[in-house]
């Protein structure tokens, strides 16, 4: 008879039963889970069961020892961080002074942070050393939009601009200014007032 073919009445189901805690000796300290005192390892027996806390074999207070109160620690209340929207949008620093903006997706339904990241060696000519050449352009960093929230702070107009002049592109908008006006002040007539000190 093969296995297929054997009548119903030779299955069995199998019943798992909870596993029965063990005796033994603690190897390592801890804290009993029943009495909530010390375990100490390599002298105090134990019950243990895998999976669950060790308690002591019998606890202290079985023999008339009161467990010790537990202290309730006071733990001091942490300010919410403030989530930016789509008004918060504008050129952050951070405390490394990373250069970091902030701008609306496409549906306006939330803002992400890009990082300004320099690449030496390919674009633009800066005010310092003579023949280095400076570019940089912002990169999308997850989780960064976080660490703004945290940390950001807006870049004032002077900062905003000397920026603008050491990158040759609008620290805001990333276009080249063009317009003498607009050379002259470091900054387009729009972006202008998003900076505090317009």
């Amino acid at each position: 008879m093969s296995y297929y073919q054997r009548p119903a009445t030779q299955y069995r189901s199998t019943v798992f039963a909870a596993p029965a805690p063990r005796r033994m000796v603690a190897r390592f300290d801890s804290v009993c889970a029943r009495c909530r005192l010390p375990i100490v390892g390599g002298a105090d027996a134990i019950l243990y069961t895998k999976g669950q806390p060790a308690v002591h074999a019998e606890c202290p207070s079985d023999h008339g020892i009161e467990a010790p109160e537990v202290e309730a620690v006071a733990v001091a209340p942490v300010a919410p961080v403030a989530r930016l929207t789509i008004e918060d949008a504008g050129v952050y620093k951070l405390a490394d002074g990373a250069i970091v903006k902030v701008q609306a997706n496409r549906e306006k339904t939330r803002v992400y942070a890009k990082r300004l990241t320099e690449h030496k060696g390919i674009e633009r000519a800066t005010e310092g050393e003579a023949g280095e050449r400076v570019h940089a352009e912002y990169v999308f960093e997850a989780g960064l939009i976080a660490q703004v929230e945290r940390e950001g702070v807006k870049l004032t107009l002077e900062e905003a601009k000397a920026l603008t002049i050491r990158y040759g592109f609008c620290i805001r908008c990333g276009r080249h200014l063009k317009a003498a006006q607009s050379v002259e002040q470091g900054m387009g007539p729009v972006c202008i007032r998003f900076f505090e000190g317009a």
